[in-house]
């Protein structure tokens, strides 16, 4: 890409890899720590962000699921996460 003001050529790589990002609300007092961390272990967990507000982490997955390690899994309670699909990056 072209920028006006320098003249420089900048590159932009587009990853064609499919990603789900699942935006996870925990409950009141979770260890955020602990919780992370358990997150991070599951399979196909690429990149786990904790952050403020009322999604408390944003956990990037390679492929289309989160896999749950048991039936009644309390990090991933129906009303506790809301999933998006990420088709491309673009990264310089």
């Amino acid at each position: 890409m072209w920028t006006m003001d320098t003249k420089t050529v900048r590159r932009i790589r587009r990853n064609g890899q499919h990603y789900s990002l699942f935006f996870i609300r925990p409950k009141a007092c979770t260890d955020v720590h602990r919780y992370a961390e358990k997150l991070a272990s599951r399979k196909n967990v690429a990149e786990v962000m904790v952050t403020t507000g009322e999604c408390g982490f944003i956990v990037k997955t390679k492929g289309k699921e989160l896999e749950r390690q048991t039936e009644k899994d309390p990090i991933l309670a129906k009303s506790s996460y809301k999933r998006i699909s990420s088709y491309y990056q673009y990264k310089r």
